[in-house]
């Protein structure tokens, strides 16, 4: 990356990343023109780790985050105010937008739909690699058997994505006695989770911590209700009334059985959802984007 930084005349830098904070060090110390977008928030992961090394990095990669908004003369953010509180440009002259880095295929947008009246209840839930429980893989399965002990039909998981972590879900399950009702379809292509949203109820996603998550805006262009946490920007895409705590199990189950019990409430969410999720369609965010590149390229005199 020095070569690059030393040759460069101006500088668009994904963060938080290692190599960008070291990119955007070396750019703010030749005073080149520097645009960041910033797609995610350290401080969260920093908030949930416990104490050791991670935790330290985290906190470091916090500070480094609010410094390069700080003296970034664009900043482009994936949420429209979330990131923007904790992380703000505030060099003077200094621009900023926020469009999402999800580019939802067209094909996605399918409509709003109906509560099926037939058959198992299908949840979905998409996160790889499946490494650690910051999605809240395990109280996705304990929802699930809630639900499967106060609903007359029956009620299941299919988890998108692999991971290290699948086994140890698939005996939590075993003891919960719904081994039967978790699924684990693995990694799947663009048109592999499609089908699986088009073939789902609702998505579940109790998440730690996010920036703002594309399969969350990509369930919605399907139509399906949500349920999840107020972490990152998903307070701007969902209700508060679907955002629990993220280990919540009862108020999951909750929002859930509701859902799954209310037909007018099934239809209103579904149609709230599909359209909200068109404000991230691609044309939209593409032309927020060219605008922002063309920005930084009139900072600076080249």
């Amino acid at each position: 990356y020095r070569t690059i930084t030393d040759t460069c005349e101006a500088a668009l830098i994904r963060l938080p990343s290692t190599i960008g904070f070291s990119i955007a060090k070396r750019v703010i110390r030749r005073k080149l023109p520097l645009a960041c977008e910033v797609v995610a928030s350290p401080y969260d992961f920093f908030r949930i780790k416990k104490p050791g090394i991670e935790k330290i990095l985290y906190g470091i990669y916090h500070l480094q985050l609010k410094n390069a908004c700080a003296k970034a003369d664009g900043v482009a953010y994936v949420t429209e105010k979330a990131l923007q509180e904790q992380y703000p440009a505030s060099k003077k002259g200094s621009f900023t937008t926020n469009y999402s880095s999800a580019k939802i295929q067209p094909a996605f947008y399918t409509g709003s739909r109906e509560l099926r009246e037939t058959g198992p209840l299908v949840l979905c839930h998409v996160a790889h690699p499946v490494n650690n429980r910051e999605k809240g893989h395990d109280v996705t399965i304990r929802v699930v058997a809630e639900l499967n002990r106060r609903l007359k039909r029956k009620v299941i998981v299919r988890f998108a994505g692999d991971g290290e972590l699948i086994p140890e879900f698939r005996e939590l399950a075993r003891q919960l006695g719904i081994e039967d009702c978790v699924e684990f379809p693995g990694v799947l292509p663009m048109a592999g989770l499609h089908e699986l949203l088009r073939t789902s109820d609702a998505m579940i996603l109790p998440t730690l911590t996010e920036g703002l998550p594309r399969v969350i805006i990509e369930a919605m262009a399907t139509g399906l209700p949500c349920v999840s946490t107020p972490v990152g920007g998903i307070p701007e895409l969902l209700p508060e009334r679907f955002l629990c705590n993220p280990t919540d199990v009862h108020r999951f189950s909750d929002e859930l059985e509701c859902l799954f019990t209310d037909k007018e409430l099934y239809r209103t969410e579904s149609e709230r959802n599909f359209l909200r999720s068109h404000d991230y369609a691609e044309d939209k965010l593409q032309r927020k984007r060219i605008n922002f590149f063309e920005s930084i390229t009139k900072v600076g005199h080249y």
